[in-house]
């Protein structure tokens, strides 16, 4: 596209997602963005998009700012809402993005993504019931869902927080086979790195890794896998990917 049309705004956002989310080139990304912005001020997925880059290359004041203005452009988007939220809390402004993410789910219900932005961060607070209810009221949105909930309802009563995430990463374990492709190697990363088993988080990260899944590329700034960062093998991780 932008062999016919150097000046083609879309083809530039598109070429920016691309190296965000696959090739995990931010600097390309960059210049694509910041290009399909110039030529149309307008194009809210540029500027999405830009404010995402930001916020896996660990400048949160900037991704804040980006998003801010992505609002401006659609001011009604749920997600443009949601990631507002997460960048104020990476921006050290948790109350205020707890407050944004409330704000997200009185706008749209079954919002899932602002469900799990909640739990993630009342778990990093230490806010265990909070997080909790949270978790639990994004599961009960997915259909057919009540006997899972009522199981880890269950499960809470007996072995509180730390229990249910037990569970949820031996439910993830019981889905698939190591080595094989799944997306949900990040997550089992995280939970596995939150229930203090680093040599099985790296495992899956690993596996991540060898398949290119898109939630490795926030691997420099994911909240809940930071207990990692002081080992070695998140170091070496994060050369060979590159990020």
């Amino acid at each position: 596209a932008l062999s016919l049309d150097a000046d083609n705004a879309v083809a530039y956002a598109i070429r920016g997602t691309i190296n965000r989310d696959y090739h995990w080139n931010f600097r390309q990304a960059y210049t694509d963005l910041q290009r399909s912005i110039e030529l149309n001020p307008a194009g809210v997925v540029a500027q999405r998009v830009l404010g995402g880059v930001y916020y896996r290359d660990g400048r949160f004041a900037e991704a804040l700012e980006a998003e801010k203005k992505a609002l401006d452009l659609h001011p009604t988007s749920l997600m443009d809402h949601k990631f507002l939220g997460d960048y104020l809390i990476a921006a050290g402004r948790s109350d205020e993005g707890i407050a944004q993410l409330n704000r997200v789910i009185a706008m749209g219900p079954s919002f899932a993504p602002a469900y799990w932005s909640l739990w993630r961060i009342h778990h990093a607070r230490g806010e265990e019931a909070q997080a909790f209810n949270y978790f639990i009221a994004g599961k009960q949105l997915a259909p057919g869902s009540e006997d899972d909930v009522a199981s880890l309802r269950a499960i809470y009563d007996v072995s509180g927080w730390s229990g249910v995430l037990r569970a949820e990463l031996e439910q993830l374990r019981s889905e698939d086979s190591h080595g094989g492709y799944s997306p949900s190697r990040v997550y089992a990363a995280q939970l596995a790195t939150q229930l203090g088993e680093s040599d099985l988080a790296f495992q899956y990260l690993e596996e991540a890794l060898e398949h290119r899944l898109i939630g490795l590329s926030y691997l420099k700034v994911d909240p809940l896998l930071s207990p990692l960062r002081k080992d070695r093998r998140y170091e070496d991780l994060v050369r060979r990917a590159g990020l």
